[in-house]
């Protein structure tokens, strides 16, 4: 997606002169707004006609309008629905105060690194998604866009996602996928709403002797304490390839439930992962087969991002596997390397909570248990 000429101020155009200003253009347009501004001002721009052709500031600001209209026109109903999902997305997170707003007034994250992530602009996603390696995965639904803000520590997501849970009880504005109410107390201590079992009992900030302990690695590519090829939060955060520093930006599917087996989708030459399978065949589907290509597994900053800003647009919980329909998440994204385990997430009523916890049989092959899938 092309930026627009417009978030520039005039003062940008160093003269009037067309192929000077055409250079201007070309750094805010690329090639493709270079064509159309060229098409607008005229063919008569070769080198005899050059010094004739001269235009004011209120004729570029019509002409650049102009152009406006055409890159408009020319977007795809996709690149359409991006622009209002980053607006509801962005409010979400402001409104579970998942984001902050520094002393510039520019809002983003304090990191678990003590740096500042600026939250990145509707303008930078909409030019990572149009790259043509993606329109396969658009193709085949991925188009609901997720905004995370991973590099909060884990510690961190789950105290905003337990009071958000809260709050919303209290209000009598949280309901499970069938529309039934969720209501207080809930089980556990403290009247506690997310239950936190096993490995994520110690998830605490990335400075903690006790998490380095667990060993937390992301996006491995086996799951093998000693080979698993994963990358620490820090490392993630260190890293110069990262297209988003300090965030997550996905495509999921609009469609949110993790279909039992025997009930999959199938778009656009691919066919959803069927649930009730082991974790490692999770993980080498994604790996050896093409109509998975560019798609991972979720971390727990995804699911708790997902949970939050669905709770706050909906009301309503997701992964609500007890309704026969659903599936709990296995987040194959995650893995906590010195224990062999991968987290799975989801809403229980018969605990009347959230669960976080563990696949502690990796080889398990659970009816309830499935994975959602993201694009990056």
């Amino acid at each position: 997606m092309l930026p627009n000429p417009f978030q520039k101020p005039l003062t940008e155009f160093k003269d009037t002169d067309p192929l000077k200003n055409r250079e201007i253009v070309r750094e805010l347009l690329g090639p493709e707004g270079v064509h159309k501004y060229r098409k607008i001002l005229g063919e008569n721009l070769d080198v005899q006609n050059r010094g004739q052709k001269n235009v004011s500031r209120e004729e570029l600001l019509a002409m650049a309008a102009e152009a406006r209209k055409f890159q408009d026109a020319g977007k795809t109903a996709f690149e359409k629905s991006l622009e209002e999902q980053y607006e509801t997305e962005t409010r979400s997170l402001e409104e579970v105060g998942l984001l902050e707003t520094n002393e510039r007034g520019v809002r983003g994250i304090t990191a678990i690194d003590s740096k500042f992530y600026a939250l990145p602009s509707k303008e930078r996603i909409q030019r990572h998604f149009a790259q043509e390696k993606y329109r396969e995965k658009i193709n085949q639904g991925f188009t609901k866009l997720l905004i995370v803000p991973f590099g909060y520590s884990l510690k961190t997501l789950q105290g905003h996602y337990r009071t958000a849970l809260l709050e919303h009880a209290a209000a009598k504005k949280l309901f499970d996928s069938d529309d039934n109410l969720i209501e207080g107390p809930f089980h556990g201590h403290w009247n506690d709403p997310v239950a936190v079992i096993y490995s994520l009992q110690h998830v605490k900030d990335i400075d903690d002797e006790e998490e380095k302990a667990q060993g937390m690695v992301y996006y491995p590519e086996i799951f093998n304490p000693h080979f698993h090829n994963g990358k620490t939060k820090e490392e993630l955060l260190a890293g110069a390839d990262q297209p988003f520093p300090g965030f997550n930006v996905l495509l999921i599917k609009p469609d949110l439930t993790i279909h039992r087996k025997g009930d999959i989708k199938t778009q656009g030459n691919r066919t959803d992962i069927e649930s009730q399978q082991s974790i490692p065949k999770y993980l080498e589907k994604l790996q050896t087969d093409p109509q998975y290509r560019l798609e991972q597994g979720f971390t727990l900053e995804d699911q708790i991002a997902l949970s939050m800003t669905q709770l706050q647009q909906t009301n309503k919980v997701i992964d609500d596997y007890e309704n026969g329909v659903d599936s709990f998440n296995d987040c194959i994204g995650a893995y906590f390397s010195n224990r062999g385990y991968v987290p799975y997430a989801g809403w229980s009523r018969k605990d009347n909570r959230v669960i976080l916890r563990d696949v502690f049989v990796m080889n398990s092959e659970n009816p309830a248990r499935g994975v959602r899938l993201a694009v990056a």
